[in-house]
């Protein structure tokens, strides 16, 4: 994609020179992470996707960074009552994985994401994006390779798939030691198992109907009463999934356990 400009303002082209966004932006910058920077005739700051479509909309920051690193982006925002500015960091989904509540955080760098240098109240701190982040991402999927569900069995040398309801309410299925994610707008009928990364460069499993597969942005499912539902993301405490799922190993989909909707034999 190519961003060009005319009459003063910026716009996109894919790569046979074909227009996909009209000059519209005072500032366009790279894509990265699947997202775009763009500034508009009111100077309000923006992130779109290669539609035109605002993932984060116009005027929520007063700036944002102009590029993602790592699935991060640093913004900030401006208190009207305190006339004073505050920093804080979104993922690739417009989610708040940092509050906006620093004085000031340093430029996102890949050897650092752990050890981010901020100021907080006058006083300078870490922060640690890989304990702050506990959100599994599901945009800017790329997909690595899908399996059926025999397929998946034989490549890992698991004999069963359990999908279970944690604490949260979020559905997950587990293979051995391994806790991954359910996607889907409803039930499973024709279940597929996908390696993906995404936008963040995570790499995990993907349980969901392969009418979805190959979708850069999916939604993970969470029980409600009787009702199963779709969300984009949800925090997970993966250390108390696993000891639940140690305690309930010995149990089937549907030997007794009620949070236990499916047991893909």
């Amino acid at each position: 994609m190519e961003i060009y400009k005319e009459n003063g303002l910026y716009g996109l082209k894919n790569d046979c020179g074909e227009v996909i966004i009209s000059p519209q932006y005072s500032e366009f910058y790279p894509f990265s992470c699947g997202l775009a920077c763009v500034r508009n005739r009111n100077y309000h700051y923006a992130y779109i996707d290669c539609n035109n479509k605002p993932i984060v909309p116009f005027g929520r920051y007063i700036w944002i960074d102009p590029y993602f690193t790592c699935g991060y982006a640093r913004v900030i925002q401006y208190s009207v009552k305190e006339d004073k500015q505050y920093w804080g960091i979104i993922n690739t989904m417009g989610f708040i994985v940092v509050q906006c509540e620093y004085d000031n955080i340093w430029t996102l760098n890949e050897g650092y994401i752990d050890n981010l240098k901020a100021v907080k109240n006058g006083k300078e701190c870490r922060i640690n994006l890989r304990k702050f982040d506990k959100k599994i991402v599901l945009d800017g999927l790329k997909y690595i390779r899908t399996y059926t569900i025999d397929e998946f069995k034989a490549e890992f040398n698991v004999s069963r798939i359990f999908v279970k309801v944690n604490h949260h309410n979020v559905i997950l299925f587990y293979f051995g030691t391994n806790i991954s994610v359910v996607s889907n707008d409803n039930y499973l009928l024709n279940p597929v198992i996908s390696i993906v990364c995404n936008s963040a460069g995570k790499i995990f499993c993907l349980l969901h109907n392969r009418d979805n597969t190959g979708k850069m942005r999916v939604k993970q499912l969470i029980k409600t009463s009787n009702k199963i539902v779709p969300i984009n993301s949800r925090d997970y405490d993966y250390n108390n999934d696993y000891n639940k799922y140690i305690e309930e190993s010995r149990l089937d989909a549907f030997e007794g356990d009620e949070s236990n909707y499916w047991n893909i034999d």
